[in-house]
């Protein structure tokens, strides 16, 4: 064996601790990587192989996973450079005189660089397959996590592909990969402080000039610091200025492990509360959907008369083939008494505690089917100062004079009907306006208010043809009555303010030709969710057949879904964010232990000059407080930056407000603290038993 590589195998079985700590940083860097390789290259490919046979649908599919990864790996092996080249360079400067000594006995630059490299070669022979190791048990862990989850969502779902599942696939290419990864990662991390400490000259390195550099400046530190902590911190506050050095990666690393920290938090809290809006508002766990109208588009031959046509590109854009489309228009007729029908094939399996509330759209066509827009005008000053405001933020031309706004007319159930009937104190053939609307505003408020100050009495409502544009019908529909917010269900709420929402009766189409209902909605509430909506799917492909198009929403299902995707991300997330935190906290702990262990001859004369014991532990408090503080005043800014994106990102299409993740940063600040301080304590107990005299003469009692 080399002499250089017999001087790097010494050095880490000196320093085991710092041996040990750097190895547990290659292991879970390598761990990380090659577990993110082996579900992306290995499981990921392997679920698109068994769901898409397509090749330039693969190609994107597998550009996406090779997208993620390679963004993963980005953030792991920052990290990883930041602790391991920190770890190296530590080493180099303690063995600065050393590398003096060899430089004056006729050592090369080259022969120094070695010594250092050596280590990092001896590390990644020992750390690296442990790490591959233990990241191919991870992903076999990833698997069973994934499949934990997302198992229970579609077991009870016969049409959903159990393909989906993920599985476990050894991947060769990932644990090369992750191989060449880690090692050049090692390799950089130690060469780049060896070249370093290569250039010092002999004289220098033999005083120990370099890492620490001499100034004659004083360091300045604040004198509030003498007032508050006295000597001890100011001493604290002196010994971290002279060794920011020594301390930036510490920093670096809490700070980046605060922010990751936070962000995630911060994001996970803002999926809860979007998903608790999404589902908190409605009882409603079963809907049924049925419209008559539709149309599909059929494949053809390009050559023949054709509607649209589509180009198929591979992934880099190049053209394989134009696909042709004919579209047909399917408009069946289907009249209060099929909605009756259905209704009582649908109330007759419910429970004795379950409800249903029906609700059909009604729409103005031509003979010739056209589509008929109805309008009508609305004088501003009958709105509430709640629409007014509604109003100015989604169309602010509709502050002034007469607005134009569109009209929607609604059928419900018999009983239904009758019920609200008599709450807005009107008869059974008459119409009521629904005055309650629903508006999110940009700032993320939701309002739920009566538009109407005044109620109109007649409603004059011009047809328009919605292809031309052009006047088709005029149809003057009075109004007998109203109902507000507090007496309609949230199925009745109107989500379109820039329109009126009329509950006509159930003659109304019979009685106008040009009308006729559009779409049906049967909404349920009970406690067997799946069975209802499974009777439901039977029923409507029982009465519709093909022709129609229908949909059944279990909301208790998607709701279970979508909870347990978020719980699944939280797991993986915090997976992925607690590994880069232990991956940071090796170098946090490393550092801080080889910093008291260097400095036991000064803590030795701070002894002999007088501080006491309990003294030298109240500045090491001090500093690892101060060191925390400095973490926490980048860490948490940054996090809650992080924060502020990611809300901002979800916010534009969720609409809610954003607060503080206290939850984060109240954990984020007590585990930097308590890390910083137990480390020290724990690296500080040697110190006990050092004896001064031996300690000063010798320049280490540890």
């Amino acid at each position: 064996m080399k002499l250089t590589a017999r001087l790097a195998l010494s050095q880490l079985k000196v320093n085991k601790r710092r041996t040990t700590w750097t190895a547990v940083g290659i292991v879970l860097s390598t761990a990380m990587i090659t577990t993110v390789y082996g579900l992306g290259f290995g499981s990921g490919i392997d679920m698109v192989d068994r769901l898409i046979g397509d090749a330039p649908f693969r190609a994107i599919y597998e550009n996406t996973i090779n997208g993620i990864a390679f963004l993963m790996s980005i953030i792991i092996l920052t990290i990883s450079v930041i602790v391991i080249s920190n770890a190296f360079r530590v080493s180099a400067a303690e063995r600065s005189r050393q590398f003096g000594i060899l430089k004056s006995t006729g050592a090369t630059k080259k022969q120094i660089t070695a010594t250092v490299v050596y280590e990092g070669i001896f590390l990644t022979v020992f750390a690296i397959p442990l790490g591959i190791v233990l990241g191919i048990f991870t992903q076999f862990l990833g698997v069973l996590l994934l499949e934990h989850f997302l198992f229970p969502l579609i077991e009870n779902d016969p049409t959903f592909p159990y393909d989906y599942l993920v599985k476990f696939v050894f991947s060769t290419r990932a644990i090369w990969m992750s191989l060449l990864i880690s090692a050049s990662t090692v390799f950089i991390s130690a060469w780049l402080p060896a070249r370093k400490a290569a250039k010092i000259p002999a004289i220098d390195a033999i005083k120990g000039v370099g890492e620490v550099k001499i100034k004659n400046k004083k360091v300045r530190t604040s004198g509030l610091i003498l007032k508050v902590f006295k000597l001890e911190g100011l001493l604290a506050a002196k010994f971290l200025k002279r060794s920011s050095r020594n301390f930036r990666a510490t920093v670096v690393a809490m700070s980046f492990s605060i922010i990751i920290f936070i962000v995630a938090g911060g994001f996970l809290g803002q999926m809860e509360r979007l998903s608790s809006l999404m589902w908190q508002d409605t009882d409603v766990n079963v809907r049924l959907s049925l419209w008559p109208d539709m149309t599909r588009s059929y494949l053809v031959d390009c050559e023949e008369e054709h509607h649209w046509s589509h180009e198929i590109l591979d992934v880099e854009g190049n053209y394989i083939r134009t696909e042709c489309f004919v579209s047909v228009r399917l408009d069946i007729d289907l009249r209060l008494d099929d909605m009756n029908e259905i209704t009582e094939r649908v109330r007759a399996e419910l429970g004795k505690n379950d409800t249903l509330f029906v609700r059909g759209d009604v729409r103005a066509t031509t003979p010739e089917q056209v589509r008929i827009d109805l309008r009508t005008l609305i004088d501003v000053s009958d709105w509430t100062p709640q629409m007014v405001e509604v109003m100015d933020e989604w169309y602010p031309m509709m502050r002034d004079g007469m607005a134009d706004m569109g009209v929607q007319l609604v059928i419900i159930d018999e009983v239904s009907h009758r019920y609200f009937a008599e709450l807005a104190g009107v008869g059974l053939e008459e119409n009521i306006l629904i005055n309650a609307s629903r508006y999110h505003f940009i700032d993320g408020r939701r309002i739920e208010f009566e538009p109407f100050r005044i109620i109109p009495q007649t409603l004059e409502l011009p047809g328009f043809d919605w292809e031309s544009g052009e006047e088709e019908l005029s149809t003057v529909l009075e109004i007998h009555g109203a109902l507000g917010v507090a007496q309609v269900p949230l199925e009745l709420l109107n989500w379109s303010v820039g329109s009126l929402q009329i509950l006509v009766p159930e003659s109304f189409t019979e009685t106008n030709e040009y009308f006729e209902i559009s779409r049906y909605e049967w909404f349920i509430t009970t406690e067997e969710s799946a069975r209802i909506a499974a009777y439901g799917d039977e029923i409507l492909l029982d009465f519709v057949g093909d022709e129609l198009g229908f949909m059944v929403h279990d909301f208790d299902a998607a709701e279970a879904m979508d909870r347990g995707m978020i719980q699944l991300i939280s797991t993986l997330t915090y997976a992925f964010v607690g590994v880069l935190i232990l991956i940071g906290l090796t170098n946090v702990i490393s550092t801080i232990s080889e910093n008291i262990k260097t400095r036991s001859n000064e803590f030795a004369m701070l002894q002999s000059a007088g501080m006491t014991s309990k003294g030298i532990r109240r500045m090491l408090n001090l500093e690892s407080i101060f060191s925390s503080v400095r973490s926490l005043m980048f860490g948490v800014p940054l996090g809650i930056f992080g924060t502020v994106m990611t809300h901002r990102n979800i916010n534009s299409t969720a609409g809610f407000s954003y607060t503080l993740p206290w939850i984060p940063i109240i954990i984020s600040v007590v585990a930097v603290f308590l890390t910083t301080w137990v480390t020290m304590q724990h690296a500080a107990r040697k110190l006990r038993n050092q004896n001064i005299i031996e300690t000063i003469r010798s320049g280490s009692g540890m």
